[in-house]
């Protein structure tokens, strides 16, 4: 996957989005994508357009970030999101939008004995934990093969 091939995620569609309170942005699942392919550098580019574009940043409270975990990827796949970069993610989100009450994490998961590990890996992401105490960051899991057809993309359970 390339930046040509995600042209429809151009940050054109955003401009328009005055006094947006919610945003909530869903990675798809990538066990498609070939190996010599890896669509998340594209995927985590064009959000960051997307984020920088949005007319009224000041304005924005809660922002929801979805993605689809397996077991042995959390690392890899928190570090490619930019969680592990320094700023962080999360850094960037609250420099961005400084009203921002809410960064809710959901997480789909297929193996739900697995969701501990996966909030740990987490809580290894600088102030995330602290941010979570404070309650300006959610972590939540899903499973989803059980659960994938009663969640819209605002109501999650755990």
């Amino acid at each position: 996957m390339t930046d040509e091939s995600i042209n429809y995620l151009e940050p054109t569609q955003v401009v328009q989005c005055i006094n947006l309170r919610l945003l909530f942005i869903g990675f798809p699942n990538f066990s498609y994508a070939p190996a010599s392919q890896d669509p998340i550098p594209p995927l985590v580019s064009a959000m960051w357009k997307i984020l920088s574009a949005l007319p009224s940043p000041n304005v924005l409270e809660e922002f929801q970030f979805k993605f689809i975990l397996y077991d042995n990827s959390i690392d890899e796949y928190l570090s490619k999101l930019g969680f592990f970069e320094s700023p962080n993610c999360l850094d960037k989100f609250r420099s961005m939008f400084p009203n921002l009450k809410l960064i809710k994490i959901i997480l789909a998961i297929h193996e739900p004995e697995n969701a501990d590990m996966f909030f740990e890996a987490l809580r290894r992401v600088k102030g995330l934990r602290e941010l979570e105490e404070i309650g300006i960051v959610k972590l939540v899991t899903f499973h989803l093969r059980k659960h994938v057809a009663c969640h819209s993309i605002l109501e999650t359970c755990r």
